[in-house]
């Protein structure tokens, strides 16, 4: 996909002519088409993650989509790591969108 525009961690968007769209780029291991099993080798990857009308509207997906991330690999597991996690992200999401907002 090209000219994606990096949010944060490994959260990018691109758009189209109708649309944003949320992306997740990240490294993984890969899987032998054949046999289903890990290669040992390190592979790129993109995840679509959604479709959106706006910046805004991509910015608050992609802040519920990291803290479900978060919660779903035991990163974060009482609500005082979730809040600590909501409140840094909240704002560095909150500075990306007041520089956008002012154009």
């Amino acid at each position: 996909m090209a000219n994606k525009i990096k949010i944060t961690d490994n959260f990018y968007f691109t758009a189209d002519s109708d649309q944003y769209i949320l992306v997740e780029c990240s490294e993984r291991e890969k899987i032998d088409r054949k046999t289903r099993k890990p290669t040992g080798e390190i592979g790129q990857y993109e995840d679509i993650l959604g479709y959106y009308s706006s910046i805004e509207v991509l910015i608050r997906g992609c802040r519920k989509i990291m803290v479900r991330e978060k919660v779903s690999d035991g990163s974060l597991d009482t609500i005082d790591d979730i809040v600590g996690y909501m409140n840094n992200i909240n704002d560095r999401l909150d500075n990306i969108l007041s520089k956008v907002e002012d154009y």
